[in-house]
């Protein structure tokens, strides 16, 4: 089967609806028989199907004229006259569900010529304009006669003097094959809420199997909910409720980030620059230890024993301070999980640190009613609607620790006892 363009047709429905929907009957015009070999047969089949898509006032003069190859038929547009000209092939004769189908698609042209419908009247869209005007031919209520008539099979004995042969013609007419139209006919019947019973009926039996694929492969665009009145506010919904679940996400990323400012950034940038401050302040000391009184020998040496106690005070000093930079570097390191579980000089959390929250849009800072964890929250600059939580943040493994350090605290008074 070839494929389904679906996005395609859908949209090329779309433009039919807003242009002639509210003048389209949600009719569907039932299959008919017709005698291939009389004109008069198949003039009456033309103006039947005329009349049923709104164009009674024109007049269908239609005759069997040798065509091309792999055309089915043609016709006359022009604006102003009321008796159009309609070619079919003489090759589609035998077959009378071809000719029904045929006439469907090439009445429809003149139905979307008065209507000024078109997908561009340029020659690149020649093509696009024949298959929307396969799919208008369904639109209007000829969708049987197109599902039919498409594909057509001619079996017929051909008798020899030694034996029988079997003789299978095919014949495919149209610009959309059998699935194809079966999708766009599917869908039609589906938004105009017909009933299968009522689509089905008068289908041959490869239009229905047809019809069950589309079915089957395709069943989103069947859905009988998008009918609904409320569908679209449901829709609407279903999509903020998306939204507030990302967005709840995100403000979980904001806590993390929120909790490792209060408990790491701001303790080390206070350590830190209390840190410099203090190495600067050696700095400038250090500058006037070479001032000494230059020709007392005994005070240059008693200055220098004094400067060497200074001097070993301050590195003792710096010892310390390098042994709690090692610290820090070792801690900051570790991942925003295990932060908690680190402790000094990490701050545990409190819920002062989670309830002033940024608005990712503009920067603004908006100050929150603290522990709460799902507060739809709204930027007072830039409008921008978001979730927060502004609960406590406490890490999974943080109270397994805490659950594991009472147990084993329970088992060490139990021995004790013992």
């Amino acid at each position: 089967m070839l494929k389904i363009y679906t996005e395609d047709y859908f949209q090329k429905i779309i433009l039919l609806e807003k242009q002639v929907g509210k003048k389209t009957s949600y009719k569907v015009l039932e299959p008919f028989s017709i005698n291939p070999k009389d004109i008069i047969s198949i003039q009456n089949a033309g103006k039947k199907i005329a009349e049923f898509i709104g164009l009674p006032d024109f007049t269908f003069i239609i005759a069997t004229v040798k065509q091309k190859e792999k055309v089915g038929g043609n016709i006359d547009l022009k604006y102003g006259e009321k008796e159009v000209f309609v070619e079919i092939s003489d090759n589609i004769i035998k077959y009378e569900n071809a000719i029904l189908a045929t006439l469907a698609h090439e009445i429809t042209h003149k139905y979307m010529h008065i209507n000024n419908i078109s997908c561009g009247s340029n020659t690149l869209n020649k093509y696009e304009n024949e298959v929307l005007t396969d799919i208008a031919s369904v639109f209007l209520g000829l969708g049987k006669l197109m599902l039919n008539g498409c594909e057509c099979e001619n079996i017929r004995q051909e008798y020899l003097p030694e034996k029988t042969r079997t003789i299978t013609e095919t014949l495919k007419c149209g610009y959309l094959n059998q699935t194809q139209l079966a999708f766009v006919y599917l869908l039609v019947s589906t938004m105009r809420r017909i009933s299968p019973d009522d689509y089905k009926h008068g289908l041959s039996s490869d239009s229905i199997q047809a019809l069950l694929y589309c079915e089957n492969k395709y069943p989103y665009y069947f859905n009988k909910r998008f009918s609904e009145p409320n569908i679209r506010g449901e829709l609407v919904e279903h999509l903020h409720s998306a939204i507030r679940d990302t967005q709840s996400t995100l403000s979980n990323i904001d806590k993390h980030l929120l909790y490792i400012q209060n408990s790491c950034t701001y303790v080390i940038e206070d350590f830190l620059e209390k840190k410099h401050k203090v190495i600067m302040n050696m700095l400038l000391e250090s500058s006037t230890m070479m001032n000494d009184v230059k020709y007392d020998p005994c005070l240059k040496f008693l200055n220098a024993v004094q400067l060497n106690q200074r001097i070993s005070k301050l590195i003792s000093r710096l010892y310390d301070f390098s042994l709690e930079a090692k610290l820090y570097q070792n801690s900051v390191t570790k991942i925003t999980n295990y932060i908690q579980s680190t402790g000094y000089p990490f701050l545990q959390p409190s819920l002062d640190m989670f309830n002033t929250v940024v608005c990712r849009n503009d920067g603004t800072k908006l100050k929150l009613p603290k522990d709460n964890p799902y507060l739809l929250s709204r930027c007072p600059k830039c409008n921008y609607q978001f979730i927060a939580d502004t609960s406590l943040l406490i890490a999974e493994e943080y109270k397994c620790n805490k659950k594991r350090h009472r147990i084993k605290n329970i088992f060490k008074r139990l021995f004790k006892k013992q």
